[in-house]
């Protein structure tokens, strides 16, 4: 992070488990990495910091690519890590009715009333 600051390097990606704790170096994000607690992407600019996350836009792109149009679709969101957190949020955008399951019940449950969307607490 240092290098981004001081212009050495432009920007770095970042990966699990690295989107979450990102975010406390930055000294500024978009509304999307706010909503969705991670980036994967941060950016230097005369000297600070700022974080994205458009792990969401690669999400809803696939998913478009077969079903053009989410709005009012059914999706399961199987995980609440960043990526998850990450699809979650876009099809949740584009209109879908989305659910969200995680192995820790409690993570999906923390995310899914942040977004309003609806947490599976057992997949049995």
């Amino acid at each position: 992070m240092d290098k981004i600051r001081s212009g050495e390097l432009a920007g770095a990606v970042t990966t699990m488990p690295h989107k979450t704790p990102s975010l406390e170096f930055l000294d500024e994000s978009t509304d999307e990495a706010k909503a969705i607690n991670a980036v994967n992407l941060v950016l230097g600019e005369n000297g600070k910091l700022k974080g994205y996350n458009t792990d969401w836009l690669g999400a809803i792109g696939a998913v478009k690519s077969l079903i053009h149009d989410l709005k009012g679709k059914q999706i399961l969101v199987i995980g609440a890590g960043g990526a998850a957190r990450a699809a979650a949020y876009g099809f949740h955008k584009e209109g879908a009715i989305v659910s969200i399951w995680n192995r820790t019940s409690e993570r999906a449950k923390a995310f899914a009333e942040k977004m309003g969307i609806t947490q599976i607490p057992d997949m049995r």
